[in-house]
C-alpha cells in the first residue's frame, strides 16, 4: 500500500520536522514498509510510503524532480506506450524512465491540466516551487485513496486518517453523520471520514493549494456523462470487442514488472482474468476458505483446468479473524468491517510467491450485468418510478443487499438516536447531484462510487500492504466502451458468461459457487449440468451424505464460538460502555439474539466491534498492536 503524504503551512517560519515525521511513523504498519519525506520548501514537507516486495524491489511508487518542481506518484499509469515512445524519441525521457518521470514531463509541457489526460490507478502530487502551488490529481475512479484537510493555515494530505490527524492544529472531532452511516450501511459514503475536518479526495479530482493565499480549489475533471455512447452495437459485436479490449488490458499488465498472481474462488472475475492470461506467462493462483466450501472446491478446480499452481489457505476456525483484526483496522481504518477481511491471513504466504495481484475486483458490476448482488431488484434502481423511489430503494439496497443485512431502522435508532434520519439524508445528498447522468448508467455509477469505492475497495487497500494490486476491470478504456453500450447489452447477465465461454471455454465448465450452475453461454450445456447436479443431490439425500459447506468463512458461527470472548471483551468492556457512543442496552439486546442463533445478525454486530476499534485507534490514540486479539 504505497501512498503520498504531505504538510504545507502558510507560516513563514521553517517547519519543524514533527508533522512529516509523525505522519510517517503512524503509517508504517509492517517491516516491509518504508516512509521517506523531504522539504523542497521551508514551509513544505512531501513524502511517500514505499512497500517492498519479498525480493526487495519496489512497485507502484516513484518520485521525479526537475529544478523547483517535484512530483510524487502512487500507483501506475496505463496506455502510455505511444506517449512514452514520442518522449523517448524527442530525448525528453530515458527509455527506462518510470511513470513519475513521464508524468513530470507531461506537467512541465502542459501544466496540471495535462495530467488529467493520464489513465491508470494513481494519485500524484506536484509541488511547483515557481508558483508555490501544490497540485494533486487522481484517476477517474479514485482507486488510490487520499484524505486531505485544510485547517488553521495548513494543508495536509495522506492515504490514512491517523496520519492526517498529526497535522498541527487539526482537531480530532468525530463526525456524527459518519457514525450514522456506518451503523446503517456498514461503511462511509461520499467523501466523509471519521473526522469532521477531513475529507476523501473525490474521483477524477484536480486540486490546487496555493501556499501564498492559503486557498484550495477543487474541481472534477471527468464524469460519467463524458462517456461516449454506442447505440448501434449489438450483443455479439459487444462480446467480440470486449474480448479484444480486455485482452489488451491483460497483456499490458502482464508486461509490467513483478511476479504475478490471481486469487481464485468459485466466482467469475478471477477466472476470467485467468482465462485471458497468456499460456506462457508464469502465474500463481491462491484460494482461501473453509475445507469443503464451494469457493475452495471450484477455485482449485479452475486452477487445474487452467494449468496453474494453486495455493490453498484453509480456515479451520475463526481465530484468524481476531489475530488479524487489529492490522486490518490499521490498514483500512475501519472503513469496512472485519467481516470483509478474508484473504488478509494468507498475504504473508502470497508475498513470498508473487509481487502483484491481478485482482478481479468488481468485474461483476462492470461486466456481470448486475449491480453487485442485487439481482432481480436491479430494475428498481435502473428504472425508478420516481426520484424519491430511487432514494428509498438505494437506502434498502445499501442496508440489506450490497453487503450482509444490517440494522433495521428501529434497531439503528435504539443504538443511537436519529441514526436513521442522518444516514438516509446523507445518502440522498450523495445521490441527488447525479440526476444529470444518463439514466442508463446512473444507478451503476452511484454504486461504483458510493459502495465499491468506499466499501469493497478496501479489500484492495489491505492487499496493497503486502502486494501491488492491478485492477483489470477498472481499465478506463474498457469501462468507456462497456458503459457506452445499450443497456439491454451491458446489463445482460449473459454478457460475462458469453465472454468467458468464447475466450476460455474450459473455465466455463466449472460451476459458479453461488448457484452451482455453469457460467456457460450454451443453455443446453447448462441444463445438462443442472440435471446432473439434481441427480447428485438426490443420491446424496438418499445415502445421507451432507452437501458441502457453502460459505468460505462462517462469520456468524465464529461469533457464537471461538470469537465470542473477543467480541464480548470489546462490546461490554467498561471503556466501551462509558464512551456513550451507542446504547449499551440496545447492544446487549442484539448480542442476545445473535447468541441465541438468530441468523443474519453478523451485519448488525460486526460494525459495533469495528466502531469501537476505530474509536480506540483513531481517537484514543491506541497503537493497533495493542488492540485486543483474543
Amino acid at each position: 500500500m504505497s501512498g503520498i503524504f504531505g504538510y504545507l503551512s502558510t507560516l513563514r517560519s521553517p517547519l519543524q520536522p514533527e508533522p512529516a515525521t509523525t505522519m510517517s511513523r503512524r503509517m508504517r504498519h509492517c517491516d516491509h514498509m518504508d516512509l521517506e519525506w523531504q522539504a523542497p520548501h521551508p514551509a513544505v514537507q512531501l513524502g511517500q510510503r514505499v512497500v517492498y516486495t519479498a525480493q526487495g524491489t519496489t512497485l507502484a511508487s516513484a518520485i521525479a524532480t526537475a529544478g523547483p518542481v517535484r512530483l510524487i506518484l502512487s500507483g501506475e499509469l496505463d496506455h502510455q506506450e505511444e506517449r512514452r515512445r514520442e518522449l523517448v524519441t524527442a530525448g525528453r525521457i530515458a527509455p527506462n524512465a518510470d511513470d513519475a518521470a513521464l508524468a513530470l514531463v507531461v506537467y512541465l509541457a502542459g501544466g496540471a491540466e495535462a495530467l488529467t489526460d493520464l489513465e491508470g490507478s494513481f494519485t500524484l502530487a506536484v509541488w511547483d516551487g515557481r508558483s508555490e502551488q501544490l497540485w494533486i490529481v487522481n484517476d477517474r475512479f479514485g482507486l488510490q485513496q487520499l484524505i486531505f484537510a485544510h485547517h488553521a493555515g495548513g494543508f495536509a494530505f495522506a492515504p490514512e486518517l491517523k496520519a492526517l490527524l498529526a497535522a498541527p492544529g487539526l482537531p480530532a472531532e468525530l463526525d456524527e453523520v459518519a457514525v450514522a452511516q456506518y451503523l446503517r450501511f456498514q461503511h462511509l459514503l461520499g467523501e466523509r471520514t471519521w473526522a469532521r475536518h477531513c475529507r476523501v479526495l473525490p474521483p477524477a479530482s484536480l486540486l490546487r493549494y496555493d501556499l501564498q493565499t492559503d486557498t484550495v480549489h477543487l474541481r472534477r475533471y471527468w464524469d460519467w456523462e463524458d462517456l461516449e455512447e454506442y447505440p448501434q452495437i449489438g450483443f455479439d459485436d459487444a462480446v467480440d470487442e470486449i474480448i479484444v479490449r480486455f485482452q489488451r488490458v491483460i497483456d499490458t499488465q502482464v508486461r509490467r514488472a513483478g511476479r504475478l498472481g490471481v486469487f481464485l474462488s468459485g466466482g467469475l472475475d478471477g477466472r476470467m482474468i485467468t482465462g485471458f492470461l497468456p499460456a506462457d506467462t508464469p502465474v500463481e493462483t491462491f484460494t482461501f476458505g473453509a475445507p469443503g466450501c464451494r469457493d475452495v472446491r471450484y477455485g482449485r478446480m479452475l486452477a487445474r483446468r487452467a494449468g496453474r499452481p494453486n495455493h490453498w489457505h484453509a480456515f479451520h476456525s475463526g481465530n484468524w479473524v481476531a489475530r488479524n483484526a487489529p492490522l486490518h483496522l490499521a490498514l483500512t481504518e475501519g472503513q469496512h468491517s472485519w467481516i470483509h477481511s478474508h484473504g488478509i491471513s494468507m498475504l504473508p504466504q502470497a508475498r513470498e510467491l508473487i509481487d502483484v495481484n491481478l485482482s478481479g475486483h468488481d468485474g461483476g458490476t462492470v461486466l456481470g450485468g448486475h449491480i453487485r448482488a442485487y439481482g432481480k431488484e436491479d430494475d428498481k434502481l435502473r428504472h425508478p418510478v420516481s426520484e424519491q423511489a430511487l432514494y428509498n430503494d438505494f437506502a434498502l439496497a445499501f442496508r440489506d443487499a450490497f453487503t450482509w443485512p444490517g440494522l433495521l431502522d428501529h434497531e439503528a435508532d435504539a443504538l443511537r438516536p436519529d441514526t436513521w434520519r442522518l444516514s438516509y439524508d446523507s445518502l440522498v445528498e450523495q445521490i441527488r447531484p447525479t440526476a444529470y447522468r444518463p439514466a442508463s448508467m446512473r444507478a451503476d455509477s452511484v454504486f461504483l462510487e458510493l459502495s465499491d469505492r468506499r466499501h469493497f475497495g478496501h479489500q484492495v487497500t489491505f492487499q496493497r500492504a503486502a502486494l501491488a494490486v492491478r485492477l483489470p476491470f477498472y481499465d478506463y478504456r474498457l469501462i468507456h466502451f462497456v458503459f457506452g453500450l445499450p443497456e439491454a447489452v451491458r446489463a445482460n447477465p449473459r454478457l460475462q458468461r458469453a465472454i468467458l465461454t468464447r475466450r476460455a471455454p474450459k473455465l466455463a465448465l466449472v460451476p459458479h459457487d453461488r448457484y452451482e450452475r455453469l457460467p456457460h453461454s450454451d443453455q443446453r450445456v447448462v441444463q445438462a449440468h443442472d440435471l446432473l447436479m439434481r441427480g447428485r443431490r438426490w443420491i446424496g439425500r438418499r445415502i445421507g451424505r451432507e452437501a458441502p459447506h457453502t460459505l468460505y468463512a462462517d462469520y456468524e458461527g465464529y461469533l457464537r464460538g471461538e470469537l465470542r470472548p473477543w467480541a464480548e471483551k470489546l462490546l461490554f468492556d467498561p471503556r466501551t460502555q462509558t464512551r456513550g457512543l451507542v446504547n449499551p442496552r440496545a447492544v446487549a439486546a442484539l448480542w442476545r439474539r445473535a447468541m441465541q442463533g438468530e441468523i443474519w445478525m453478523i451485519g448488525k454486530i460486526a460494525p459495533l466491534i469495528s466502531l469501537e476499534f476505530v474509536m480506540r485507534y483513531l481517537f484514543d490514540g491506541d497503537d493497533w498492536r495493542d488492540l485486543p486479539i483474543s
